[in-house]
Formats: structure tokens, sequence, C-alpha cells
């Protein structure tokens, strides 16, 4: 049902950028890279508000230098984190990134929850064979759990993520990173 070994490469991506993840940050971003950003836009005139006044808080909130620009997250998808720094660098255009993200959003697949619950427990099996250290793993898999049995499946970052991290982005489609390579170069 999963690719194992590009779960795994995208575990280990996580882990090397990110080493103090918690699971639902993990889960967060397997969720992404299977179902893209579609829950995140309603309209386009919304969309454009909440990036602008996101990259009005990354003033206040930078993201680390060493972040990549783009992170494949794609292990079921085709789907990729760009990183808000490529707007503000200039590297990419605001309305560019801005038509990449609602996009992505209106091809995104719809959620399967049953499907994607299955999905999970497949690849949070993973995780804890990779991951033996992961602190955080019983409790938020209690969490986790509960918010299917909700029909609730979406996650914000942990605040430890958002501390340490600073994550401000958007999930794209890989139809759109192409253009978006040729623009930042």
């Amino acid at each position: 049902m999963i690719k194992h070994d590009k779960v795994i490469q995208i575990i280990r991506q996580e882990y090397r950028l990110r080493p103090l993840a918690e699971l639902v940050d993990y889960y967060k971003l397997f969720f992404q890279g299977g179902f893209g950003p579609g829950h995140m836009v309603h309209n386009e005139q919304s969309a454009r508000e909440y990036l602008k006044h996101e990259l009005l808080l990354m003033e206040a909130d930078p993201v680390p230098d060493d972040t990549p620009f783009i992170e494949d997250i794609g292990w079921y998808g085709q789907y990729y984190r760009v990183n808000l720094n490529s707007v503000t660098s200039g590297k990419i255009g605001f309305e560019e990134y801005l038509y990449a993200f609602i996009e992505s959003a209106w091809i995104a697949p719809t959620i399967d929850l049953d499907q994607w619950r299955k999905m999970w427990t497949e690849i949070s099996r993973v995780l804890y064979i990779e991951i033996k250290a992961l602190k955080t793993y019983d409790g938020q898999k209690i969490e986790i759990e509960e918010a299917f049995e909700l029909e609730s499946p979406l996650f914000h970052h942990s605040e430890r993520y958002r501390e340490i991290y600073h994550p401000h982005y958007r999930v794209i489609h890989a139809d759109f990173i192409n253009e978006i390579r040729k623009e930042s170069k």
C-alpha cells in the first residue's frame, strides 16, 4: 500500500533536517505528502491574504537559513514543501508562488479517511522502527487515533517544532515545481 523506500527516505530527510520533530509533525508531513494543500484553500482571496499575513509574521519569526527552499515530501502523491524564504529572498515571485499553491489545492485528491488511516498505521510502524528515540510516540499516537475517531485528521505542528524550526511554507504539487525552479534561478 505504501512505498516503504520512499517513506524511509522522507523520514530520514526530516530527521536530518529537524531531529526534534515530534510524532504529530511526522503525521502532518505524511498527510501533506499524500493529500497536498486541498484542505487549506477555500478561495483565492483568503489564500492571498493569509499568505501576505504569514510573510509579515516571518519578520519576527524567520525561517532558519539552513532550511531548504524546496523539499520533496511526495511519498504517495507528488508534493513538495516550498519554503516562504523563496519569496522573501526574491527567488520566486509572490504571484507565481500563490498561483502554484492555489492550483495545487484545486488538484489535490479527496481524502479517504479510512484509506489514510490504514496508510498512517503502516507509516507509523516504519517511523517507530526508524526513529526509536521519538519520545512523543505513545502519547501522540493516542491523540492521532482520537482524531481519526472524530473524523478530524488535521494537525498543526507541535509547539516545539514551531519554536525551533519556524515553519513557513506551502505544499505545492510537482506539476508546478519545475516552473518554480525556473523562477528561482
